[in-house]
């Protein structure tokens, strides 16, 4: 039975790879779209010189709401160049999204192919939601390590695990501040509901709650 289920998870976890190498390496992209309006900012931490009579870039130094993730790209520039850095950190949020979708998935349904065709909808599906934002981008951009955090807190949420879930979305906040508010403020209330009418939960749950992603 066991070597049964192993063959399962081995073959699930080969197509869930097989679709992540398809959806990388057709694609990503660099320097393009909202590139245009990053890169600059992060290459004038890198130099404080870089276009220093830019209007825009003038207007976006210091603390913006691209503060967080221009400074975690520059500081990586550290280690390799900014396209590879790039690549690199888009490579590992898409395997996030990935692996939270499938957990999330595999939670509510307990099933591997439903998981798996979770997944292959959300990558080759349409990449909008219906209020026009991206749902996987094709591009690394400060939503793109926000979403990951979202979904973990998410299934973290589902399996009752309270301040790790509002953890993340503390962290995913310093991101993407709307994905991590928004989400954090649904559970939230959700939590309330839960308080007032199952009465299935304390209110100093609740509370600690809030504090673990107002910590962030």
């Amino acid at each position: 039975m066991n070597s049964v289920k192993d063959i399962k998870l081995s073959w699930t976890l080969f197509f869930v790879f097989l679709l992540f190498a398809i959806y990388v390496s057709t694609s990503y992209g660099y320097g393009i779209s909202d590139h245009n309006e990053q890169i600059p900012i992060i290459k004038r931490m890198i130099d404080s010189s870089y276009l220093k009579n830019d209007w825009f870039v003038n207007q976006n130094e210091g603390f913006t709401v691209r503060y967080y993730f221009s400074y975690v790209m520059a500081y990586l520039t550290n280690f390799a160049d900014l396209p590879i850095i790039y690549f690199s950190v888009y490579v590992i949020t898409l395997f996030f999204i990935i692996a939270g979708i499938y957990l999330i998935s595999h939670f509510l349904f307990n099933n591997n192919l439903t998981s798996f065709l979770t997944i292959f909808l959300i990558l080759f599906g349409t990449h909008t939601s219906l209020g026009g934002n991206w749902i996987v981008c094709d591009i690394l951009i400060p939503t793109s390590i926000a979403t990951p955090l979202a979904l973990f807190a998410i299934y973290f949420f589902m399996k009752k695990r309270l301040y790790i879930s509002f953890l993340l979305l503390g962290i995913a906040s310093l991101f993407q501040i709307l994905i991590g508010m928004l989400i954090a403020a649904m559970l939230v209330f959700y939590l309330l509901y839960l308080l007032v009418i199952i009465r299935d939960i304390g209110f100093k749950k609740i509370l600690l709650s809030i504090v673990c992603y107002l910590s962030f």
